[in-house]
């Protein structure tokens, strides 16, 4: 799971549009880079989980207060290699 931080210039596109238009992502997570599958977090998962990243970090509240626009919260699935299930 992923969420841009307040602190992160908003993107030139909408955040996400890429992601979730192929639900297809590449990350890295220290010199590991992972191919992942991506999806926006439904209304119900998004109520759930956006809470969680406000107990970790308030600011997250306080940044979708500002804005007009609801942060997105992006499902990440690692790819399993071939042969494991």
């Amino acid at each position: 799971m992923c969420c841009v931080p307040p602190t992160v210039a908003p993107p030139p596109i909408p955040a996400g549009t890429t992601t979730c238009a192929t639900g297809r992502a590449e990350i890295q997570v220290r010199a590991e880079h992972l191919a992942v599958g991506a999806r926006t977090a439904d209304p119900t998962e998004r109520s759930q989980l956006f809470a969680r990243f406000v107990e970790m970090y308030k600011g997250y509240a306080a940044y979708e207060h500002k804005t007009s626009r609801q942060i997105p919260l992006v499902l990440l699935t690692p790819d399993r290699p071939n042969g494991t299930s």
